[in-house]
């Protein structure tokens, strides 16, 4: 990996890349309404992580976070209704080849009515996810989406108030799939998405002890 840091820490650059090899993975699956526990052998993950950070001015930040990674099942032995050599071709499941994150951020030393030193606050975030499975079979796929949220603050020495919002676009996306099994045949599965929550608006309190 590397790390960087220039300007006086005004633009930090940090890049990893990686490679692991697991043994002896085991996977859950719905096979022919039956729940089954496979022996998934060996896999490799591999992929490459970069996060950057600027700060033009006093207060004012930009962060940005890109990931990218490669899995592969490099054995797959055991899964009921599957070769061996089709059964490697699966993808592995929640696990988004693409992550990303940029998040804008804000902080401003603000007097308040008391005379005392306060801190006033804003930002705002995006974070990415590519299409992925939500089951080891991949019947249940999750197709990408983008969440978009966004916080005004001000605290004043332990105590705090906030207005934020989440989900602010009122992006639809599944939060959780899963492959059932209706009627009890074989051929009654059935892919059931439970979407996660909605836009969010709201108010916090918080008191530092």
């Amino acid at each position: 990996g590397v790390k960087t840091s220039l300007l006086d820490r005004r633009i930090t650059f940090n890049l990893a890349t990686f490679t692991s090899k697991y043994n002896d993975i085991q996977r859950t699956a719905l096979v022919n309404a039956i729940q089954t526990l496979s022996n998934a052998a060996r896999a490799r993950l591999s992929g490459v992580e970069v996060e950057a950070v600027i700060r033009p001015v006093t207060g004012l930040s930009f962060t940005g976070n890109v990931s990218y990674i490669d899995a592969k099942f490099l054995e797959f032995i055991g899964l009921v209704g599957f070769t061996p050599e089709k059964a490697k071709l699966l993808k592995f499941e929640q696990l988004p080849a693409w992550t990303t994150f940029a998040e804008a951020a804000y902080r401003l030393p603000v007097a308040n009515f008391l005379g005392s030193d306060g801190e006033a606050s804003a930002r705002v975030s995006y974070t990415y996810k590519s299409d992925y499975f939500a089951d080891t079979l991949n019947l249940a796929p999750v197709k990408g989406y983008g969440i978009l949220d966004g916080a005004i603050g001000y605290k004043v020495g332990n105590i705090s108030a906030s207005i934020y919002g989440k989900n602010l676009t009122n992006q639809f996306y599944a939060g959780q799939t899963a492959v059932f099994n209706f009627g009890g045949a074989p051929g009654n599965l059935g892919i059931v998405a439970f979407g996660a929550p909605p836009r969010e608006i709201g108010v916090e309190f918080g008191v530092d002890f």
